[in-house]
């Protein structure tokens, strides 16, 4: 499999806009995602987003203010050599862990992870990349990759349980699921009652806690 780590500063800006204008994102009940995103940026990106009536207008003051920030390109190349030695050194292990967990096939040949300076990390599973938070660890950045490969390969081998799941708890499942790859992660508020379902038994196959989870979900209103 090959992983492409690279910077596109339209993306960061895209990243910046789309989750800061409106976030429309489930937020699994966390409060107030939007103002804690905010409150990681400058004084000046928090300005511009308050006032743009807009997310495209959000997007071009975004990147204007990101353009002319001198030291960003330089540290965002530095930040992409080291994670993609790191991912050469480890990746194979996290490939194969997944595919332990999962009992399948790693099955994408390329994806893409586009660094991005701001701490949110949305995925889009149709294009087939994902963004990693550049100011992270090297450790946190190999975590948040191993979480978004989770949810790839859920999409990809559960995506006939949107039948069956509204796409909030089809979400909330999704999400709950990087407990068998990303333990020391606590999840999002919503996860919690998943996720000590899952911690509470030992699971023939992630099948098994799956179809356990989704009798669960609804039953929930």
């Amino acid at each position: 499999m090959k992983m492409t780590i690279l910077y596109d500063i339209k993306k960061d800006a895209e990243n910046y806009a789309r989750s800061l204008h409106k976030f429309p994102y489930f937020t699994h009940g966390r409060n107030n995602v939007r103002e804690n995103l905010l409150f990681f940026t400058s004084p000046e990106i928090q300005k511009v987003i308050k006032e743009a009536k807009d997310e495209k207008e959000a997007y071009q003051k975004v990147i204007n203010i990101l353009k002319n920030d001198n030291g960003l390109a330089s540290k965002m190349e530095k930040t992409k050599e080291i994670l993609t030695d790191e991912w050469e050194k480890k990746g194979k292990q996290i490939i194969s862990n997944l595919e332990f967990i999962f009992k399948k096939e790693f099955p994408f040949p390329d994806i893409k992870v586009y660094l991005t300076s701001i701490p949110i990390c949305p995925h889009n599973f149709k294009e087939k990349y994902f963004f990693v938070f550049a100011m992270a660890t090297k450790t946190i950045q190999l975590r948040i990759i191993e979480h978004e490969l989770n949810h790839f390969m859920f999409y990809n081998y559960y995506s006939q349980l949107k039948n069956i799941l509204e796409n909030e708890k089809y979400e909330l499942l999704k999400e709950s699921l990087t407990f068998f790859s990303n333990p020391e992660e606590e999840g999002k508020p919503n996860e919690k009652e998943l996720r000590k379902m899952f911690m509470e038994k030992i699971w023939n196959n992630l099948d098994e806690a799956i179809n356990e989870a989704v009798e669960r979900l609804k039953k929930q209103k």
